[in-house]
């Protein structure tokens, strides 16, 4: 289930973010965290097995007129490799169900990935 990333939450936001490589340094982690926070268009979403109740990712999302922009899509490193692709798609499903007027977009880094996923969903 997604949940939005508030005070009480904001270590394990950072800390998932921490597996990217140009968030290594606290202080690039710290700058990007204030800035989905600075702005009530970008929130940060926590991913928590429904099961274990374990953070498995993050979603960093920002509303841009009739689309929402995907900038991190992070998962925990007990996430194994062949689990990441029906994760990505419960994510993002519960994602457009919170978003329902808007269309799913990813940024340059992840457009890949949303395309994928559309795809499935036409499939299905």
């Amino acid at each position: 289930m997604l949940i939005t990333v508030r005070d009480d939450k904001r270590k394990i936001a950072m800390g998932l973010l921490s597996y990217l490589p140009e968030y290594k340094d606290i202080s690039v982690t710290q700058r990007e965290m204030d800035w989905y926070l600075a702005a009530p268009n970008r929130q940060l979403y926590l991913w928590q097995d429904d099961k274990s109740h374990h953070f498995m990712g993050l979603v960093g999302t920002e509303a841009v007129f009739d689309s929402l922009v995907v900038h991190h899509l992070i998962f925990s490193v007990e996430v194994a490799s062949n689990d990441r692709f029906a994760l990505r798609k419960a994510m993002l499903d519960a994602l457009q169900r919170q978003n329902q007027t808007k269309v799913i977009m990813g940024n340059v880094r992840n457009q890949r990935l949303i395309n994928e996923w559309r795809e499935q969903q036409t499939h299905e």
